[in-house]
């Protein structure tokens, strides 16, 4: 399992967010690069990063983050997914989070493996949300996991 920490600036994010592995993944059509700055700037938000990725918990109303996870292609995994469920133990037990939200593309297995392994709920869909590179359109899928589903995940706290 990877150590991770929580980051208060954006390099190591950003140089995972802008690997030719990620950036695909995590841009929108015509977006060259990505800069994470502003949201680290915000302390409300929280990135809890390892050198080949993380995850960044953007606060949506008290107790309520949006989550995206970004890791380059050679840390992917299940060492990924290990990382990724101690990530959200530590967010669970050491930051005002009670619920985890998420947006997936239906282009992006990945993601959506990774939504799996720890748990969380299909919320809703909707058609035609996220615009490919190619320009086409495809289904978002929008998933929850709450405080309570983490508990009793069989993961949880390691």
């Amino acid at each position: 399992m990877a150590e991770f920490r929580r980051d208060f600036n954006a390099k190591r994010i950003n140089r995972v967010c802008n690997d030719p592995s990620v950036l695909p993944e995590v841009s929108l059509p015509g977006q060259e690069s990505i800069d994470c700055t502003a949201l680290i700037s915000d302390l409300r938000n929280i990135v809890l990063m390892t050198d080949g990725g993380g995850i960044i918990a953007i606060w949506q109303e008290p107790g309520i983050y949006e989550i995206h996870t970004q890791f380059i292609e050679s840390a992917r995994g299940i060492g990924a997914i290990r990382t990724v469920r101690e990530m959200i133990s530590w967010l669970f037990l050491r930051s005002p989070a009670m619920e985890l939200q998420t947006k997936i593309p239906a282009s992006n297995k990945a993601a959506l493996g990774l939504v799996r392994a720890i748990n969380g709920r299909l919320e809703f869909e909707r058609e035609g949300a996220w615009q490919l590179a190619d320009g086409t359109a495809c289904r978002m899928d929008y998933y929850a996991l709450r405080w309570s589903d983490w508990l009793y995940s069989g993961w949880a706290m390691g």
